[in-house]
């Protein structure tokens, strides 16, 4: 990733969006080499789309003559006559006595004659614009977005002093990418040194959010959330492969405490590191599959994964969850709908690994299973006492080196004791089982179920991570 450092000024954040909407397969691109004057965004879903002139530096097209026709959705160039590649592509319309300043949208081209989504201004007017590359800052595009757009950041350092809001009432797509769009390259990081600062708002009425493959870090002297729900719909977010350290909370998305509940936030291949409070706090249905989440909780003194909210329910699959100073998940103080966690590894955590409590009323499950519990400072799996759990599936987990393995719950069929640490290298942040006789060694074939079906047999680990010498093992890397 390139460290190239942007800083966003309050008036690069003042650009009004245009009179007229543009297509909702929109897709912006912005780069740290970019320019806010820059025409930057192109639909490859338009009908007859043409080339994609966004993913650039510099402008593809820089007209002087651009000519507002009788028909002032269209315009003619003796310099550079529009042709059908063209199509999809996005213009800087920056100048010109009878212009309208704005960005437009080229939607069809015949004759040399081009199309365009709005009004040019006044016909015969003689316009200055930009057609094609990349915006320079986040902010500019979340401006002139609409709903079903998709904005598409280059890898690079984006330091800003104001956070990012996205529109209200939109369905939206945030993805970072290396050198071109969808290669899954570094990620951008966007990152603040302002107190206080929300990196990324979810605004209200916000009903589809989607983001995969950004980073967000934290560094003030007061910090604030890396990403934070304000729509009360509730939204579906969807969370994957980001990297979230150093906020207050990773995700805060509990009404209540710190922004909305959600209808369901699912949060895959992602890191959280170093945050103050909760790595994520929710309220509703939370979905987190094949995470590394390492620390947090320092502040908030609860959960590094937490929800005091009537109603929430959890699958928790194939995340490791380490070094914690107080609790790993907390899914309790209030009526529970479900808990469902399986093949996680929590280890070093300073008080309970897993805390799960209800009130009794039907419905209500515990399940966990092929779980690690290892350094647990108190409890590994708690179940609030004196409560009643209906459907209670606890089998197949290994427990080690905690201060107690269970409370408010019978222990497990099939449950390992291990007597020696089982990870490789947990200091170097690799949780796959070692080959230590009372550790690792004991986990490679002890998880549940044994039998698919059929006659096929199955030997699953104990654990988040698959031991040394399996095939496409997976390291969690704390570094």
């Amino acid at each position: 990733m390139r460290n190239v450092i942007i800083t966003i000024l309050t008036a690069l954040l003042i650009c009004p969006p245009a009179s007229a909407a543009f297509t909702g397969t929109t897709q912006w691109d912005v780069r740290t080499t970019g320019l806010d004057t820059n025409g930057g965004c192109f639909d490859p879903y338009i009908a007859s789309a043409g080339t994609d002139r966004s993913q650039a530096d510099t402008p593809f097209i820089s007209y002087t003559d651009l000519l507002v026709g009788a028909t002032t959705t269209q315009y003619t160039s003796v310099l550079n006559p529009p042709t059908t590649a063209l199509i999809g592509n996005c213009i800087n319309v920056q100048s010109g006595v009878g212009c309208t300043v704005q960005r437009v949208q080229v939607v069809s081209v015949a004759s040399s004659i081009a199309t365009v989504d709005k009004s040019l201004g006044t016909a015969a007017s003689v316009c200055t614009g930009d057609l094609g590359g990349g915006l320079l800052t986040n902010a500019l595009a979340w401006s002139l977005f609409v709903s079903g757009n998709t904005v598409w950041t280059k890898s690079g350092t984006y330091t800003i002093t104001s956070g990012i809001t996205t529109p209200a009432s939109v369905q939206f797509y945030w993805i970072g990418y290396g050198s071109a769009h969808g290669d899954d390259g570094p990620a951008p990081l966007i990152t603040t040194s302002t107190n206080s600062v929300v990196l990324f708002t979810i605004n209200t009425g916000v009903i589809v959010a989607t983001m995969h493959n950004l980073a967000f870090s934290h560094t003030a002297a007061s910090r604030g959330n890396c990403i934070q729900n304000d729509s009360s719909v509730p939204p579906l977010i969807t969370i994957s492969n980001a990297s979230l350290t150093g906020c207050v909370y990773g995700v805060a998305a509990e009404g209540g405490v710190s922004g909305q509940n959600v209808n369901q936030l699912t949060v895959s291949n992602s890191t959280f590191a170093s945050n103050l409070g909760s790595d994520v706090l929710w309220g509703g249905a939370l979905k987190l599959y094949g995470n590394f989440i390492n620390g947090g909780n320092s502040t908030a003194g609860n959960g590094m994964i937490e929800s005091a909210v009537s109603g929430s329910s959890l699958d928790a699959v194939g995340n490791v969850l380490v070094n914690g100073t107080a609790k790993g998940i907390v899914q309790s103080l209030a009526n529970v709908a479900y808990g469902k966690i399986y093949s996680n590894t929590f280890g070093n955590i300073g008080t309970v690994c897993m805390d799960f409590g209800v009130l009794a009323f039907a419905g209500q499950s515990l399940i966990a299973q092929n779980n690690i519990f290892y350094g647990c400072g108190t409890v590994g799996l708690a179940v609030l006492p004196s409560l009643r759990i209906y459907g209670v599936n606890v089998r197949n987990n290994a427990f080690g080196n905690n201060g107690t393995d269970y409370t408010g719950v019978p222990a497990g069929i099939g449950d390992v004791s291990i007597g020696a640490d089982p990870f490789t290298n947990s200091g170097g942040g690799d949780y796959s089982l070692n080959n230590a006789s009372t550790g690792g060694a004991l986990l490679r074939s002890a998880g549940y179920p044994g039998l698919l079906g059929g006659s096929t047999t199955s030997y699953p680990p104990i654990g988040a991570v698959a031991p040394q010498q399996t095939s496409g093992q997976r390291v969690y890397s704390s570094q």
